[in-house]
């Protein structure tokens, strides 16, 4: 048996498929497909059932991922040990962040790179904050950024640093954005908003948010994706709501960005899992430990310029 063959076989079982495993991998599909063949005939088992529409794991297959994703972790550490002998700091290290916080999230990996340049960063982005947590706990992730859970596995550790706030994106040429106040909940109701689709966490957070005030909302769109979200604003289509860390530093001319009153904060915890973790991850969380509570203090004392989302 062979580290690349777990690689390959670790990989499919991520992607559920051997197309988008040879991309990840960087390697042509038939090359992974024999990868794969040999590794089932050295363990004498199916590992995957193949279909024309998915691949899905088997149950022999599914009692081998952990080990081998521990196998993996455990050579990432060897050559990162070896490697810190030779004055060297390497390794790879995979970041997963939902979407509100991007902004922090990229700015403390390239913060990061500066301190670490030969520590490989791989970013992921999950569908909600639940995805962030589920990612870190089966080991598809090394550290994720998400708001803070009431409940989490046992296996993840979680350390808060900061909080993001929620704010309204507006047509630029609106009434609303003329006034150039902050955004009641009333006011919201009365315009028409751009919304997630039923069963999102978005659309859960907005349903939420209006229920708990007792008032209703208007649709004028329903999307999926936050870019095209805020093109929708700029068009003119109706208000989006999101987190400023979502944002980059500047929105375009055509958009307007005012807070929610009354202030709606998230906390946001940095996760990992408990105990073994590579060189690098705990690198990291170490590094944008002290980032944030260095820019909390410069905040604080007034020198630096205001946090975009904790």
């Amino acid at each position: 048996m062979e580290i690349q063959q777990l690689r390959g076989f670790v990989a499919v079982a991520d992607h559920q498929s051997f197309t988008k495993a040879a991309q990840a991998l960087n390697v042509s599909q038939p090359a992974l497909s024999q990868v794969i063949a040999k590794l089932e005939e050295e363990f004498r088992t199916e590992l995957f059932t193949r279909s024309p529409r998915r691949v899905e794991i088997t149950a022999a297959g599914a009692a081998i991922l952990e080990p081998a994703r521990a196998v993996l972790h455990a050579v990432e550490d060897t050559l990162a040990a070896v490697n810190a002998v030779h004055g060297i700091q390497s390794g790879a290290l995979t970041l997963i962040a939902f979407k509100s916080f991007t902004t922090e999230a990229a700015n403390v990996a390239a913060d990061f790179h500066k301190a670490y340049p030969d520590i490989e960063i791989r970013i992921k982005a999950p569908r909600d904050d639940a995805g962030v947590y589920a990612a870190v706990s089966a080991g598809e992730a090394d550290v994720g950024l998400a708001r803070i859970a009431g409940a989490h596995d046992a296996d993840l550790s979680i350390e808060h640093v900061g909080q993001e706030r929620s704010v309204v994106l507006l047509p630029a040429d609106s009434e609303l954005a003329r006034r150039g106040t902050a955004v009641t909940i009333d006011e919201l109701s009365a315009i028409k908003l751009i919304v997630g689709p039923r069963g999102t966490q978005a659309r859960a957070l907005t349903d939420g948010l209006f229920t708990e005030n007792k008032r209703r909302y208007q649709v004028a769109a329903e999307c999926d994706h936050h870019e095209s979200s805020i093109e929708l604003v700029a068009g003119g289509v109706g208000a989006y709501l999101t987190t400023r860390g979502s944002l980059p530093g500047a929105v375009p001319e055509s958009i307007a960005l005012r807070d929610l009153k009354p202030e709606r904060l998230w906390p946001i915890g940095l996760i990992t899992r408990t105990g073994r973790t590579s060189p690098a991850t705990r690198a990291f969380a170490a590094h944008a430990l002290t980032y944030w509570t260095d820019r909390a203090d410069t905040n604080e004392s007034g020198d630096g310029a205001e946090r975009t989302a904790i």
